[in-house]
């Protein structure tokens, strides 16, 4: 499944997880005074779409954290 031509899936330990969305990272939710651009600063993906491989802001569909920095590595992306 690909959404804008990026995988809108990515399986974690056999699980397929939804990829996040720039502007639905839970730190964004949670802190309503930080005022995010329209772009991903680090991909350049606009608001409400999937960030771009590799990307350091996109959160981990499984563990929540950053995915360059959690733990959680994907099988493959779908």
């Amino acid at each position: 499944m690909r959404l804008g031509g990026r995988p809108a899936g990515i399986t974690i330990d056999g699980v397929v997880y939804l990829r996040s969305r720039y502007g639905m990272e839970s730190w964004v939710i949670d802190d309503q005074d930080i005022r995010w651009p329209d772009e991903c600063p680090d991909c350049g993906t606009k608001r409400g779409e999937l960030h771009h491989a590799r990307c350091g802001i996109e959160m981990c569909p499984k563990c929540g954290r950053q995915m360059d920095t959690c733990s959680c590595r994907p099988d493959r992306s779908v």
